[in-house]
């Protein structure tokens, strides 16, 4: 950890780990209203499944998770993240 540091100490960093900024053609998002509070149950069930989470009363104690066919209503947005250098852009 560390209080400051300066882009050139950063960039050599990130190249040192295979790390580089890369700009992103497009990414996705729901405009489903209630997505936060159905991303925020998913995970939750997810933390049942793997142990991090004791259920409460009510709340199932077995997991079983599916993926039918995806969000349909997904929009791509243009943006930039973090990708393994050299790596194929996804």
């Amino acid at each position: 950890m560390v209080d400051d540091i300066s882009h050139e100490g950063l960039r050599i960093l990130l190249r040192e780990e295979g790390v580089s900024f890369q700009r992103l053609k497009t990414w996705k998002t729901s405009r489903d209203p209630d997505y936060a509070a159905k991303k925020a149950r998913v995970e939750h069930l997810y933390a049942i499944a793997d142990g991090e989470v004791i259920p409460e009363e009510g709340e199932p104690h077995v997991v079983f998770c599916m993926d039918e066919f995806g969000p349909l209503n997904l929009m791509p947005h243009p943006g930039r993240q973090w990708a393994e250098r050299g790596g194929r852009q996804c």
